[in-house]
């Protein structure tokens, strides 16, 4: 948390585009452990007292002996975000992922649900390429959005061009569709 606050001049890019989306702490939070792969938990006790821990911190094994005589929960906030953005087995409308996304990404897919484009390819960032045919196949279309909006939602890709109906091509490159300057 103490990362998230510091001054502006002292942020990084990723950190002043977190400073920007004007969340809660807490959701500030979230964003910067999911973009930087910090796992955490969150430990509730029945009175209410609670404790953020860092599974990669030294006092990981002090946080949870001071609650080793208490009744708590601990609750795995990372794995939670993991299945929860990554899981296949959610049915999630595609609607639901879009509107998680960042605003210069939700254009591309409603640029995609316009069927402006009959082809998409995403760039991924470990080097696969992912290709998606746009058609008049509304069901299929849908199918195609979720993926689409899944993958930018994780982040995952590096670039994704497009294909317009007259056989332009048009490239989004993902630093710049998630930058909010």
């Amino acid at each position: 948390m103490d990362s998230i606050e510091k001054n502006e001049t002292d942020l990084t890019p990723d950190e002043k585009k977190v400073m920007q989306l004007r969340e809660s702490h807490f959701g500030k939070f979230l964003m910067y452990t999911t973009k930087h792969h910090i796992e955490f938990s969150i430990l509730v006790s029945e009175s209410g007292e609670f404790a953020i821990v860092n599974h990669a911190s030294s006092s990981v094994v002090d946080i949870y002996k001071s609650f080793s005589d208490k009744t708590y929960v601990a609750i795995n906030v990372t794995s939670l975000m993991k299945s929860f953005i990554g899981s296949d087995e959610l049915s999630l409308d595609a609607d639901y992922y879009v509107s998680i996304l960042h605003p210069k990404e939700r254009e591309v897919i409603q640029k995609i649900k316009q069927n402006a484009f009959k082809q998409v390819t995403l760039s991924l960032k470990d080097g696969s390429i992912t290709h998606y045919y746009i058609t008049k196949d509304r069901e299929a279309n849908e199918l195609a959005i979720k993926n689409i909006a899944r993958m930018l939602k994780k982040e995952d890709y590096q670039l994704i061009q497009c294909v317009r109906i007259d056989d332009s091509v048009v490239s989004y490159e993902e630093e710049a569709l998630t930058s909010l300057v």
